[in-house]
This record gives C-alpha cells, structure tokens and sequence, in this order.
C-alpha cells in the first residue's frame, strides 16, 4: 500500500495473512517519516491482460513429466535425470484512487532437468531447460537427444600447445549495459556513460529498447509506480544516441 500527501509517500507492505485496512494504516502512519514524492500520479487508465494460453493441472505436469522421462530415457538411459517441472500462474495488479486500474494474468511452464551421466563423479553434468506457454514436446526431446549426444562425446584436448578458448553469452551485453545505464549509477558519475546522455555514442545502425510485452518476458507490462509505456517499449539507444537512463 503507497499513500501520498502533500508531496510525501508513505509505504506498507507484508507477507502472509493481513488486511488493506491495517496496511492503510500503516502507510499513512509512514507519512510521518518525510520520504517527498513530487511526482504526479498515473491516472484513468484502465487496462487488464490476460496472456494464458494453455492451463496445465497438476495431473497434466504429472503425465508431462512421465512422459518427458520416458522419452529421454528411451535412448538416453546412461544418465541421471532430476529436478523440477513445474506451471507458473501469475496475477499481478495495480490500482490507486486516482482511476489507475492494471492487472495482468499469465501462466506457463517451466521446466528444468539436472543431467548426470551414470558414471560420472560430478554432481552434474549437465542442463536441460525449456519455458513458455506451451509445451513443445517433440522440440524439446529432439534437441534434448542432439545436446546429450554431444555430452557422450568426449573429445581429448592435446597434451601440448595452447589453444583459444572463447567465452560467449547472449547476456554480456545486457550486463554491461544494466550497469552502465542504471539511473542510480548514472546519477552518481560512476556510468561510463556519464554526460552522454543526446549524444551518438554508438553505431547509427544500434537501436535497444526495454521491452515489457508480457508476450515475450512473462512480466507486467506496468511498472512499480503504474506507468505503461507505449506500446510497452522504450528506447534507452535509439539510432545510436543514448536517449535516456532507467530506474526498477
């Protein structure tokens, strides 16, 4: 519960079993330690997504599961499978007095399998993982079967020499950029790209934007103060000028 007055915000929160009356309370109470808030309200919008597709009941994971296995196991019965499938059900709101009314409901799956090889003394050896709203089974197994394949075939490295070894992954870039375009590192001059903000920094053929299409991220497409972006993007470098900062 957020309330505000007179330019300060009073916050409540809690896990478990309360009412809205005594998190009222409480926020208005908070009033009182003088945290200001001189931003203006979102107000009348109404907007409620629903983004399920498929409902999976707990006796759906259940045959999901089995017969998951079971297929792995048809040609894969070297390894050790554990871990967890799993249905994510999601119904996230937001109101306030001022006519804001968001709500967004989704559901999908969530599967991960630890992978051991039977002879192996590592603990694992490795991961099978998938997500979305509805269960490809057949992509599933078929690259399954391609990546375990791959695990049985152990390749000996050369006794001598050096060799290059490339470390890749799709989230370098978006760790840089988390760091370097957080609003509260920008504000303290410790970004990279401190006093860049209008400028062309990188190439004019760049353009990243933060996404909240629920469609593509499984999360709100609002944010913890209501605001809806347009078309739920925002450009952060656009044509390669840095066009803004952001803030959770």
């Amino acid at each position: 519960i957020r309330v505000y007055k007179d330019g300060k915000i009073g916050i409540s929160g809690a896990v478990g079993s309360t009412s809205l009356e005594a998190l009222e309370q409480q926020a208005i109470n908070n009033l009182a330690s003088n945290i200001p808030y001189p931003y203006e309200l979102e107000k009348n919008k109404k907007d409620h997504r629903d983004y399920t597709e498929t409902v999976y009941s707990e006796n759906d994971l259940m045959k999901l599961t089995e017969s998951v296995l079971t297929s792995l196991k048809e040609e894969h019965d070297d390894f050790i499978y554990s871990e967890s499938v799993k249905s994510v059900e999601i119904d996230r709101s937001f109101s306030n007095s001022e006519g804001l009314d968001l709500r967004y409901q989704d559901q999908h799956i969530e599967l991960g399998l630890i992978v051991k090889s039977k002879t192996s003394s590592n603990l694992f050896d490795t991961f099978l993982q998938w997500s979305g709203r509805n269960f490809d089974q057949q992509k599933f197994i078929s690259f399954s079967k391609e990546f375990l394949n791959a695990e049985r075939n152990k390749v000996e490295l050369p006794k001598e020499g050096r060799l290059p070894v490339f470390f890749g992954s799709l989230d370098t870039v978006g760790a840089f950029l988390l760091r370097q375009l957080n609003g509260e590192t920008y504000g303290n001059k410790a970004s990279l790209f401190d006093g860049k903000l209008g400028e062309k920094v990188f190439n004019s053929k760049l353009t990243i934007n933060q996404d909240r299409n629920p469609k593509e991220t499984f999360m709100p497409f609002f944010d913890a103060e209501g605001v809806v972006n347009p078309n739920d993007m925002v450009p952060l470098i656009e044509n390669g000028v840095i066009k803004r900062v952001f803030t959770d």
